[in-house]
């Protein structure tokens, strides 16, 4: 299949579950409007397929580098249409695994944000890089990454500059576990194949 025809998030159904993969590595897995676009249409056609859960992994070597910054300085659509990928994993009603490995940059650390819970490996790393460029953590960044790792380490990785590694992030709390690279997708599965097809709610799983 050509670059052209392939689909920017490949669809994978397992056992009443839906593995999505971001699948753009030519750009690093970047958060085009397209990439977006294709994320949240994945996420309602893995609803529809009914599945109980969702995994949201990436094609190596990199799991996000975050932002398009030419859909930043000529915006093909409003701000919030960027987020669309991320807000339809935010709000599915199914349990959400983010197998993380390689590195997730700027807004790219949104996507295991919005996910249930984060599974990393050890090339995983966590990097906002926001001030870097000059640009304000959008997509509730901030938020989702003080209910995580704590007001400190938030300002620590966003004002700061600090990045964390698989190990680092699962240590604060950022990832649930942090586990070989090799293992990624099988643990990540398996935890998504424990989740009865039509969704228990997330506050009971």
């Amino acid at each position: 299949m050509t670059d052209e025809a392939r689909p920017l998030v490949a669809v994978e159904f397992r056992d009443g579950y839906a593995v999505l993969t971001l699948d753009d590595p030519a750009h690093r897995n970047a958060l085009s409007l397209e990439l977006s676009d294709a994320l949240a249409a994945a996420v309602g056609s893995a609803l529809a397929e009914g599945a109980g859960a969702i995994v949201l992994a990436a094609t190596p070597p990199v799991f996000s580098a975050g932002g398009n910054l030419d859909d930043l300085i000529t915006p093909k659509a409003p701000l919030r249409a960027l987020y669309a990928g991320m807000l339809a994993v935010a709000n599915a009603p199914v349990p959400t695994i983010a197998a993380v490995g390689g590195a997730a940059i700027g807004a790219g650390v949104n996507l295991p944000l919005a996910c249930d819970v984060v599974l990393a490996s050890p090339s995983a790393t966590f990097d906002p890089r926001f001030l870097d460029v000059g640009i304000h953590p959008g997509g509730g960044h901030l938020w989702r990454l003080a209910h995580r790792v704590g007001p400190q380490g938030a300002a620590a990785l966003v004002l700061c500059g600090d990045r964390l590694t698989g190990a680092e992030a699962a240590a604060a709390g950022l990832a649930w576990r942090c586990v070989p690279d090799d293992e990624l997708l099988d643990r990540a599965w398996g935890r998504g194949g424990g989740a009865p097809a039509g969704g228990p709610p997330p506050a009971t799983w």
